[in-house]
């Protein structure tokens, strides 16, 4: 099965680098700029950017909606960018356990990456008999999954710009990435 990566166009806290997790804000801007595969289904989170990314990607095709795919809920950070959180010491803390401790308030990165997997898992199970299906996600769920299903188990090496993403084979519930949409 071909299944490609797509993480949402830009809204107002991507340009801000703002974390942005829960919010649901609308994408700003709706130019296709790159020819995107053709897909059979689509997934994505619940949140509005993925959704209208979808939109405009994939026109009237259905989209199968996954809870389980939502960013990561950042807690006390949501919303907030590096100059908003500089002198906060729960946000120096997290800075140098390199990520990896639960957010305040917010979600445990380990529990963010299990849950991710999880909802591509129920995804693939919906579109058993498809050879090509798209993920219109969020860039830390895209991480998640290619981070756990691929030979490359660093998270940060799958970071992928608004709009841009990776193209993968899935066979034996494991990915290959073959390559990636770029601007």
């Amino acid at each position: 099965m071909k299944i490609t990566f797509i993480r949402h166009f830009k809204t107002n806290g991507n340009i801000e680098k703002r974390y942005v997790g829960t919010t649901d804000e609308d994408i700003i801007s709706q130019e296709l700029k790159i020819k995107y595969p053709k897909a059979e289904m689509v997934f994505t989170s619940p949140l509005k950017r993925c959704l209208q990314t979808a939109r405009v990607i994939y026109g009237d095709m259905p989209i199968c909606i996954e809870e389980d795919l939502r960013e990561m809920n950042f807690g006390e950070f949501e919303y907030k960018n590096y100059e908003e959180l500089k002198e906060n010491k729960n946000y120096l803390c997290w800075l140098d356990s390199g990520g990896k401790i639960p957010f305040p308030k917010g979600e445990n990165p380990e529990d963010f990456i299990k849950r991710s997997v999880a909802g591509f898992f129920k995804c693939i199970a919906k579109a058993q008999d498809c050879e090509k299906i798209t993920f219109v996600i969020h860039g830390g769920s895209i991480m998640a999954i290619l981070s756990q299903l691929t030979e490359n188990t660093n998270f940060y090496d799958f970071q992928s710009k608004n709009g841009c993403g990776f193209i993968t084979n899935y066979e034996f519930g494991r990915l290959v990435v073959t390559g990636e949409i770029n601007e």
